[in-house]
């Protein structure tokens, strides 16, 4: 028997030694690689600039039932965060506490944390379980809670929000008010506020009231009934360098049975956003991309979903790409938009961003309007016969407002193209946060807050198929589609069994 020579003995020799370092160094060193678009899993600059500014330690408290661990991976990322967070300074000091204990239990309650039920499922059932996944941000005697978190994408907003809330000496405040007399603010926007006043200070106010001198920025949600008061307001308060969001329409759709639809008369608003180099039109969008409805069935039948065009689903791919709102967010669904243009030349000294347009499948409808879905799809062949294009929804507004008082500063003014969008009656579709996470990011960006403002836009990109906007690309994936079904697979099979035949053959032979 032929003895192994010695180059194979050194071989075996050598592999258990480098399994025994690999295992020593394994141990010892430990590391990670975030591969994500936009490093969703790393410390950003914003949240290592906060750390590195603290004089006081600050302590983290997270209050996690365990039972939800078994559900669902985010607790784990969520703790690995943290103790990230905490890792970077001594004076970061981080407590998981298990919520099933009593004594713990208790202590959430009194922070103000309340569970949270949740469809959990495991291999045998599915069934309803209420956990804590909250944190409570403690800086000297004052604390901050974040009342329930389960993605990990958005906790990095979440913790630097309730920082900053802690250790700066002054929060942004908004004032908001409603300019449709049929929407009262705290019965029709209660979601609205909610989100708000989560990262902000919120003060309702009324039609034709003063802007308080406090106020950073000025909400107004509809602009169907707005007094000339509040419009002069909201003039003085943009040429002084304020920061407003205006949810306007040009066509309001009744809330009633028919959805009766009509025109707006021109208003003191519309003269104002004129002067801006911006016009609000009579009509109503449309989009090839929307969304569906829930219609009740005839004489009590069961419950149908039909397509309605007038609302749109506005993501990524529709926003203007370089700017700062439109990248933190992943977009907005507009119900009975109205098209939001530039008009005549702009000011000098005053930048517009067309921040969002439809598809290039977008239509416009002038009156007669047909907005119930229980007509059918035959009202909206008149529409579809007239050629898409994009149609701009969404503007955002910057720089040296004019006016012709004495006031002086750089504003920014968002307008949304829809008089309902904020409200609580779009709790309907696959994400009824959408809206108010748009709320909040423009919110950040009216308030100049770039650093929360980024990291409310790391999240994950939107990767669904239903991207393909344009006409060209989607005929071109349809030709490849076809030419691969119709011809590349079926020659590939006859091919296939053509060389198995013949192999076949020759080895019979």
């Amino acid at each position: 028997m032929p003895k192994p020579s010695r180059y194979k003995l050194v071989y075996f020799g050598l592999f258990p030694l480098l399994f025994l370092v690999t295992g020593i160094l394994g141990s010892q060193l430990s590391g990670r690689i975030d591969l994500t678009t936009g490093q969703l899993y790393t410390l950003s600059s914003a949240a290592r600039g906060r750390i590195a500014e603290l004089e006081n330690p600050v302590h983290i408290r997270y209050f996690l039932s365990p039972r939800l661990e078994a559900y669902s991976a985010e607790p784990e990322r969520i703790r690995e965060y943290l103790e990230e967070f905490a890792a970077i300074s001594p004076l970061v000091e981080l407590s998981v506490l298990d919520a099933s204990e009593p004594e713990n239990r208790e202590a959430a309650l009194d922070f103000g944390l309340q569970p949270q039920q949740l469809s959990g499922s495991d291999r045998d059932s599915q069934s309803l379980i209420t956990v804590f996944s909250g944190m409570v941000v403690e800086y000297g005697e004052a604390h901050s809670v974040v009342p329930f978190v389960l993605n990990s994408e958005e906790l990095e907003y979440d913790l630097v929000s309730a920082w900053d809330e802690l250790v700066s000496e002054r929060a942004f405040e908004i004032v908001v008010m409603s300019g449709n007399q049929e929407l009262e603010l705290r019965s029709a926007y209660q979601n609205a506020l909610l989100r708000l006043s989560e990262a902000f200070v919120v003060r309702l106010l009324e039609d034709g009231d003063p802007i308080p001198d406090s106020a950073d920025m000025l909400f107004v949600f509809g602009n169907k009934d707005l007094s000339t008061d509040t419009v002069l307001n909201i003039e003085e308060f943009l040429a002084a360098g304020g920061g407003v969001m205006l949810s306007v329409e040009g066509v309001h759709v009744q809330l009633d049975d028919e959805l009766t639809a009509r025109e707006l008369p021109r208003s003191d608003l519309d003269l104002l956003l004129e002067r801006y180099g911006v016009r609000v039109s009579r009509e109503l969008v449309l989009d090839r991309y929307h969304m569906l409805v829930p219609l009740a069935g005839a004489g009590g039948g069961p419950e149908s979903f039909v397509s309605y065009p007038h609302w749109i689903e506005l993501r990524s791919r529709n926003a203007a790409p370089g700017h700062a709102l439109a990248e933190s967010v992943a977009g907005l669904d507009l119900f009975w938009p109205s098209r939001i243009e530039p008009f005549g030349e702009a000011p000098s000294g005053l930048h517009l961003t067309q921040l969002y347009t439809t598809s290039y499948e977008g239509r416009v409808m002038d009156s007669p309007f047909a907005t119930n879905p229980a007509l059918g799809s035959d009202v909206y062949e008149r529409v579809w016969r007239e050629g898409g294009d994009r149609i701009g929804v969404v503007m955002a507004l910057s720089g040296e407002f004019p006016t012709v008082s004495d006031a002086s500063g750089e504003g920014r003014l968002v307008l949304v193209g829809g008089g309902y969008t904020f409200s609580d009656f779009l709790e309907l579709g696959e994400d009824p946060m959408r809206n108010l996470r748009f709320l909040t990011a423009a919110a950040h960006w009216l308030a100049g807050d770039d650093d929360l403002l980024e990291l409310f836009g790391r999240t994950s990109p939107d990767l669904r198929l239903s991207g393909l906007a344009t006409p060209e690309l989607r005929a071109a994936v349809v030709r490849f589609a076809q030419w691969v079904n119709i011809v590349i697979i079926p020659v590939f099979v006859v091919l296939f069994g053509t060389v198995r035949i013949a192999r076949r053959r020759r080895f019979r032979g």
